[in-house]
């Protein structure tokens, strides 16, 4: 039992690490996004974004 509860606290904190990522990552690409409004040539090209979003999503 005190191994499950263990295992199951671990899986928690890896979701908890992933949530916090995912979002810490969005809020970058969304300043990089108004950033590349102002300075297109620092900016991420737009054709590359929409992948990053689908390869955080899927994490």
């Amino acid at each position: 039992m005190q191994c499950l509860l263990a295992a199951t606290a671990q899986n928690i904190k890896k979701i908890a690490i992933k949530l916090f990522l995912l979002r810490f990552f969005k809020l970058f690409f969304n300043l990089f996004n108004k950033i590349q409004i102002k300075n297109p040539i620092y900016g991420l090209n737009k054709k590359i974004n929409p992948e990053l979003y689908r390869g955080l999503s899927s994490i």
